[in-house]
């Protein structure tokens, strides 16, 4: 609409200020002036603009770039300068009050695609999301980058928030969870949403973070609002009573509330900053913060009714970050019982069972167990360092050493054939008939399994339907392909051999 908006509280009423030239606001910062700073999509004239309140005039600064579409813009407190990022363009842009023309610092990596900004406090560093998986760090002293691939997966990356101990927290919008990287030991630690119901994803957006530490986000696929609060692990999850809001971006007021946008109900939300779940589910026991991909392990959480004044019924699901989509199966995390009924101060014990897919790679993983009732959820997670099974390692390897164990095998016996001096009037047995077939067979199974990972890095590709993580057909087939393959060709070659080394029929004649 070509508009930006002011809301004052408590009358809540909003006033309206327009941009014209068809701008498309984005993203909005105040700076130490009181001037409001925006970015502006328009493709025909990407820009960032100040508004000044007082005077009610604005200010356009182009980025002059192409391609380009400046998405998030922070002000530094500190200097009073202004910084965005430019998605298309692939850098970050920076605004300062004496130079009307934005400075650009291009990202290191071709297309990384920059989306949002965080200040760390007390130093010269930016945080920046990478929609293709990363977090990198700028020094605005030496206007140097240092890019972060995580060793979790990062399924576009968006919000970013720096807290109090330097950690950085990161969004998974096109998944379900909250990141934490700790860049003193270069740690990632994921923090799953509950889970949604259709890919991709809960779609965590733009994180706040409020004067208690806690982190607020919304999740506008699943029309929720989540609340994580890392001294305690637990994370709260309210739903919106609007089907389909869509919240995005968001802040937290001086008082610890938390503000988010409804895009698709056109409204402007809010939540108490002491809103709470009135019940909990806490891990008390763990067999081992270790497990091996494949084997179980048993976590007992106790849950409780806090606060509610009557028995109430909660329901239980399960969550991890063992996939990279949306679903958890009961394959994977499996609790005793999925619901329960608790008087007022009652708890009780649940033991979930926490098999961690055999083909994981090794690396830590969150599981935990989700407690809903009415239109609240409330999360716990534990933590497992899961080790890579030995033979989940020899399985992806299988087909390329059975297929290089026959070509090598193939390549001897011709050798062996050419030393014999077959006659070429001989008529073809079944062994020469067969060499070029097989060798055909090896060239073709080959070509197959690439084909397989080619399509497998393809980003269009959806998770399949319902969240399935069961065995992979396509790994099997190609699994026992090989190992047939292996086999046919150990035969023709045993059979070979063991005809050569046996006497000639009219040798046994004389004899």
């Amino acid at each position: 609409m070509g508009k930006i908006g002011e809301l004052s509280t408590p009358a809540g009423n909003i006033t309206e200020y327009a941009i014209g030239t068809g701008a498309m606001p984005a993203t909005l910062a105040l700076d130490n002036n009181g001037l409001v700073w925006f970015t502006d999509e328009n493709q025909n004239s990407p820009s960032v603009w100040s508004f000044n309140a007082t005077s009610r005039t604005f200010q356009r600064f182009s980025t002059n770039s192409s391609p380009s579409d400046p998405i998030f813009v922070l002000v530094d407190p500190a200097t009073n300068n202004v910084w965005f990022t430019d998605y298309y363009g692939n850098y970050l842009g920076e605004i300062i009050s004496s130079t009307p023309v934005p400075i650009r610092y291009p990202i290191p990596n071709a297309n990384s695609y920059p989306v949002e900004i965080a200040k760390q406090s007390g130093s010269p560093y930016l945080w920046i999301t990478e929609a293709t998986g990363r977090i990198a760090r700028f020094d605005m002293t030496d206007h140097s980058f240092q890019q972060f691939t995580p060793t979790v997966s990062l399924n576009y990356p968006v919000g970013i928030i720096v807290d109090k101990n330097n950690d950085v927290w990161v969004s998974e919008h096109g998944g379900s969870s909250v990141t934490e990287f700790i860049p003193s030991n270069s740690t990632w630690r994921k923090y799953p949403t509950s889970q949604a119901t259709s890919s991709p994803g809960t779609g965590v957006a733009t994180l706040a973070l409020d004067n208690q530490g806690r982190l607020w986000f919304a999740e506008h696929y699943a029309n929720r609002i989540g609340r994580l609060d890392p001294a305690t692990g637990q994370m709260d999850e309210f739903a919106l009573p609007i089907p389909g809001a869509y919240s995005l971006l968001d802040t937290v007021d001086r008082s610890g509330n938390f503000w988010f946008t409804e895009a698709t109900a056109n409204e402007i939300g809010r939540i108490p900053g002491n809103a709470t779940a009135p019940f909990s589910s806490n891990a008390i026991t763990m067999q081992s913060p270790f497990v091996t991909a494949g084997s179980s392990i048993d976590a007992n959480f106790v849950i409780s009714n806090r606060n509610l004044t009557n028995s109430v019924k909660l329901g239980l699901n399960v969550t991890s970050s063992f996939t990279s989509n949306y679903y958890t199966t009961k394959s994977e995390v499996s609790l005793s019982t999925y619901s329960l009924t608790l008087g007022p101060g009652q708890s009780q014990n649940v033991i979930a069972t926490v098999t961690p897919d055999f083909s994981l790679d090794s690396g830590l993983y969150a599981a935990g167990i989700v407690v809903t009732h009415d239109n609240i959820s409330s999360i716990d997670t534990i933590f497992l360092q899961v080790n890579i099974n030995p033979l989940h390692q020899l399985e992806n390897l299988l087909p390329e050493i059975l297929i290089a164990a026959a070509i090598v095998l193939l390549l001897v016996f011709l050798l062996f054939r050419r030393r014999k001096r077959i006659s070429i009037l001989r008529k073809p047995s079944l062994d020469s008939k067969a060499t070029p077939v097989v060798s055909l067979i090896v060239l073709f199974l080959f070509l197959v399994q690439e084909t397989g990972l080619a399509w497998g890095k393809c980003p269009g590709l959806p998770p399949p339907p319902g969240g399935y993580n069961g065995p992979d057909p396509y790994g099997i087939a190609l699994d026992v392909g090989s190992i047939a393959f292996f086999a046919v060709v150990a035969y023709f070659l045993i059979r070979s051999r063991l005809r050569a080394q046996s006497p000639a029929e009219g040798d046994v004649a004389s004899a």
